[in-house]
């Protein structure tokens, strides 16, 4: 038969903790603005001992071979959609480097244009992207269906459609 401990009202009973989880009870109450055993304890008599147990979910990690077949499904997927997303892509950045740069050499600022691209992209293809992007002498901005000049549209001058301009 064992011997019962007679105790006095209000004395304490011990738990065991490694230091550190010790460290995160202590943090908890004092989070919750409590000293630690009277945190400890409303958590303690707050539990629903009836909830069944949880389950361990199962790990959301992919092995290797199922992360390559899924890479492979996403590729040829994607691969006609790439082709089509890159020439866009080119396209339109040509197109905003066209306009940045004729604006800075309406702005009288070519040679800072020069500079930002020889830093870009280095002096051999800047004079390349000068070259082929600005005009000796400053474009007036593009205004679809507008004539700068009289009679700009036709080859002898006397007006009507305008012509369509080479692109590149």
């Amino acid at each position: 038969m064992k011997k019962t401990r007679k105790r006095k009202p209000g004395t304490g009973h011990s738990v065991s903790y490694t230091d550190a989880q010790w460290a995160q009870i202590k943090a908890w109450a004092k989070a919750a603005g409590e000293t630690t055993s009277r945190w400890w304890a409303k958590c303690v008599l707050t539990v629903d001992l009836s909830a069944p147990e949880r389950v361990a979910a199962p790990p959301l990690v992919l092995d290797e071979e199922q992360q390559r077949r899924i890479c492979r499904i996403v590729g040829d997927m994607a691969g006609g959609a790439r082709e089509e997303v890159s020439s866009r892509f080119g396209a339109l950045a040509r197109d905003l480097l066209r306009e940045r740069l004729e604006a800075m050499v309406r702005e009288g600022r070519r040679a800072e244009a020069l500079d930002g691209l020889r830093t870009v992209f280095g002096e051999a293809r800047a004079e390349v992207i000068a070259a082929a992007f600005m005009p000796d002498e400053p474009k007036e901005p593009r205004t679809p269906g507008r004539q700068t000049q009289k009679g700009a549209g036709t080859k002898d001058g006397r007006g009507g459609p305008p012509r369509q301009p080479e692109l590149f």
